[in-house]
């Protein structure tokens, strides 16, 4: 793991680490042609739907907080590939098994924002905002569903060593 990399896996036996077994996690670190690997939005905003005679304005939204969605685009090895539909297939397996079917996705492409300590989101690594210290920040760990479409890797090529090239475009979606 290293900054400007997405680590997606089976959870471990703590807040940040993974399992080695029965599928390693994947380091997801190379996006097409140079550009970013993901975009990392949030969800779930309320929102201004109108206001009555009165004035009172009426919001609409989840009571909970925003939730984040990466859409990922990725230069993979076929084998690298596989494991990713692999993991994709634990994770359904076990929700179908109503297990925690949840994946882990460590972001370390983009920071979360400040929060007072402690944080709403498990961090990697918590800092300290240099302006008011009872403030966190870090890079966030996030239970996640991977959602594949039909037509998620496509082979573009070869690499050097002879795999196949693999474009895979798909959806995590913080649970």
């Amino acid at each position: 793991m290293a900054v400007g990399e997405l680590t997606l896996g089976i959870p471990g036996n703590s807040t940040t680490n993974f399992a080695a077994t029965p599928i390693p996690s994947i380091v997801l670190g190379r996006g097409p042609a140079g550009e970013a690997l993901s975009t990392r939005s949030e969800v779930g905003y309320a929102e201004l739907i109108g206001r009555s005679n009165w004035g009172t304005p009426q919001v609409s939204g989840p009571v909970h907080k925003p939730k984040y969605q990466w859409a990922i685009a990725t230069m993979l090895t076929e084998s690298q590939a596989r494991q990713v539909g692999a993991l994709a297939k634990w994770q359904d397996a076990a929700f179908k098994a109503r297990t925690d079917g949840a994946l882990r996705l460590i972001d370390e492409a983009e920071l979360l924002d400040d929060e007072p300590n402690p944080h709403s989101r498990t961090l990697l690594t918590p800092l300290t905002t240099p302006w008011n210290s009872g403030y966190r920040y870090g890079y966030g760990v996030f239970p996640v569903l991977v959602q594949l479409p039909p037509d998620w890797r496509q082979q573009i090529g070869q690499w050097s060593t002879g795999e196949l090239a693999r474009l895979c475009t798909f959806v995590v979606t913080e649970l």
